[in-house]
């Protein structure tokens, strides 16, 4: 599956652009860097919680990216870059964990228009696709409060 996915990837963008969007997602829009990964935290404090989004969360990152390829509008330079990481890498930093939760809490407003509850592919829809949808958000809440379970 995953190898299937990063083909649907780089059939969509090119390797030059998917690094672009990784490096344009480790800074906030104001251009602000968000601070170290806390990788190290990942390897000793948060051993055991399984970093690795679910195969239909990457699913849902590529879906995104089909959409934006496809001409409908939606998304940012960072929330593509989110797509190409859920979709590529094997696994999520805690620091992008608690990210994807603060996103999800943020814009679940973007689906309630009349047009994302009517089923229209809306820009909300598309970008709330690339940060893994329904189940980016379940997993990354569950993952979230895995580690607050075992932070100081």
């Amino acid at each position: 599956m995953t190898r299937t996915l990063v083909a649907r990837i780089n059939a969509l963008l090119p390797k030059s652009e998917q690094r672009r969007l990784l490096r344009a997602m480790e800074k906030t829009p104001s251009g602000k860097d968000y601070g170290p990964t806390r990788d190290a935290e990942r390897r000793t404090t948060f051993r055991g919680i399984s970093f690795t989004p679910p195969a239909i969360v990457r699913q849902r990152a590529v879906e995104g990216l089909e959409m934006v390829a496809a001409g409908h509008r939606g998304g940012t330079d960072i929330g593509y870059g989110r797509a190409v990481h859920l979709a590529t890498k094997a696994t999520v930093y805690p620091r992008d964990v608690y990210r994807m939760v603060d996103y999800f809490r943020r814009h679940a407003v973007d689906l309630q228009s009349a047009s994302a509850r009517r089923g229209d592919i809306t820009p909300g829809v598309v970008a709330w696709l690339l940060w893994g949808s329904f189940e980016g958000a379940a997993w990354s809440n569950k993952v979230a409060a895995q580690m607050g379970e075992r932070e100081p």
